[in-house]
């Protein structure tokens, strides 16, 4: 068993192979959008959307950055992400306070509101006033999600300094991130023939990361068979093995992703890098199959907005005139 363990730690050699071919095809593609966009230019708008992609890989890398898991020094981590946070739009140090805690909380009621989406329970709901509803199904519909999220969530919340402790690597983080951003901006005005096919490529690289990014931690704890518990019985374990999605996907998506759709695996072994994560998968059979989603699956878990107490599933928005039991399929 010791080996089978050690055989999961991180290997520094994978490790940098792996970023620094997402690095390198990162910005080929970059290279290559640019170079055709005069002439090509639905050629480059599709490699901007293959940057998405890309762009969602270099993010699920970074994660394993602030986990720790992705070299065994805790330094190499830190600055690799830092570098990362630049093409994410997201402050390395400030995501990694957030991201810690929604671990040590998922699927606790007691102490939502960490790295989560909001989730009300369905007796909380119904207890709201009308412009509070009004304003949760807003939050909760897949297109606002989806298209007004990243822009709310990317370019407005990860630039506020203030959201951050004062001289803390949080708001450090958020402020470099700002700095470089601006000095990049910079350049491409000066220097750049035209801004505006760079920006206009940027944004459908935003757009299609930043949707795939909310839509892939949306899939990974907003199931119907989700977990949710008060404190005194909320369990670590049963929070990550049944709380947290085994999304099956295709091995070239698995790929951008680099697999943390294993979701119940990475929340049980949050310092397991990526590419053990399929390996470790093997060890929890039985646990998955509770977890087990598809792509189809995961575009039906947008109609659930509530976690139902009594019946201990998620369900969707009450309808009028029938009773709390009958509105699981809304």
């Amino acid at each position: 068993m010791s080996d089978l363990v050690i055989s999961y730690k991180c290997r520094n050699r994978i490790s940098a192979l792996q970023v620094g071919w997402t690095i390198a095809l990162y910005f080929m593609l970059w290279w290559i959008a640019l170079a055709l966009a005069d002439h090509m230019y639905p050629v480059s708008l599709v490699l901007a959307l293959a940057l998405g992609f890309c762009t969602v890989r270099i993010f699920n890398i970074q994660h394993d950055c602030t986990h720790h898991s992705y070299f065994t020094s805790n330094a190499a981590n830190d600055y690799l992400g830092l570098f990362l946070g630049v093409l994410t739009l997201t402050p390395h140090f400030y995501w990694t306070v957030n991201h810690l805690r929604h671990h040590g909380t998922s699927g606790n009621l007691d102490l939502r509101g960490f790295g989560d989406i909001h989730t009300y329970t369905l007796r909380e709901f119904q207890q709201l006033s009308t412009a509070r509803k009004t304003f949760y199904i807003l939050y909760r519909n897949p297109f606002i999600y989806l298209l007004i999220g990243p822009i709310y969530h990317f370019a407005l919340k990860m630039r506020v300094p203030y959201i951050a402790r004062r001289r803390s690597r949080a708001r450090f983080s958020i402020h470099l991130v700002n700095g470089m951003l601006a000095l990049i901006c910079l350049e491409i005005l000066l220097y750049f023939p035209d801004p505006k096919i760079f920006f206009t490529l940027y944004a459908v690289n935003f757009i299609t990361s930043g949707a795939i990014g909310l839509g892939l931690f949306y899939v990974q704890h907003q199931f119907e068979g989700a977990y949710w518990q008060r404190t005194p019985d909320w369990k670590f374990s049963d929070a990550s093995l049944h709380g947290s999605s085994y999304l099956r996907l295709p091995r070239f998506l698995e790929w951008f992703f680099v697999y943390i759709n294993i979701h119940h695996v990475h929340h049980l072994h949050p310092k397991t890098p990526n590419y053990h994560l399929k390996s470790r998968a093997v060890d929890l059979p039985v646990m998955s199959q509770n977890v087990e989603i598809t792509l189809l699956d995961s575009i039906r878990s947008f109609r659930l907005k509530l976690w139902d107490e009594d019946a201990q599933k998620m369900v969707g928005f009450p309808v009028k005139n029938r009773s709390p039991q009958h509105d699981d399929n809304s």
